[in-house]
């Protein structure tokens, strides 16, 4: 899957959640061009509740990091770098969904440039992953009904919750001394 490389949220250091729609809408300009087959009203509308999906799970950060806690089995920290809006793509609608209401209905991907995963047992990150995590969804399907839009929250995205604003500090090891043993540092 191609991913086009937008910025889809930051937030301040402090974890206060920024406009993410004007962030959205300065960063996506050259890639939303793209998109011209769906209506700009329904992309602004589309890129907006999946913002608002998304800060209910994951903390933007402004260097272009994310980190949410994944709760599956146990807490985890994990973070993304550049986790992004691949593209929007219009689904087909069934008898059922019209019945039902819905009367638009889009696919929004979402992908990153790597991720990570604290580690507790050794106070460490472990090493950059290409694209998300494995549990993060690879999307959100947005859909117009009653008149109004809706982003719908899949049982696996249920897993993260946000994290602390700030990037947790990668473990430093102190200074090799002769007179410790093998394997063993001195502390800064």
């Amino acid at each position: 899957m191609k991913f086009f490389a937008i910025l889809i949220l930051t937030c301040t250091l402090s974890a206060a959640q920024v406009d993410s729609q004007r962030l959205l809408n300065q960063v996506a300009k050259q890639a939303m061009a793209s998109w011209k087959s769906i209506p700009e009203d329904d992309r602004a509308a589309v890129f907006s509740i999946t913002s608002e999906l998304l800060k209910k799970h994951v903390t933007f950060r402004p260097d272009g990091t994310a980190s949410a806690y994944c709760i599956f089995n146990e807490k985890q920290r994990v973070e993304w770098k550049d986790l992004q809006v691949g593209s929007i793509r219009a689904q087909a609608l069934t008898e059922a969904d019209r019945l039902n209401g819905i009367t638009k209905r889009y696919f929004v991907s979402l992908g990153s440039a790597a991720h990570r995963s604290w580690n507790s047992k050794t106070s460490a990150w472990g090493e950059w992953k290409p694209r998300g995590h494995v549990l993060f969804p690879s999307g959100v399907m947005v859909e117009f009904k009653g008149g109004r839009w809706i982003a719908i929250e899949t049982d696996p995205m249920k897993y993260f919750t946000p994290s602390s604003g700030t990037p947790t500090p990668t473990v430093q090891r102190g200074t090799k001394d002769p007179h410790l043993p093998p394997g063993m540092t001195r502390a800064k």
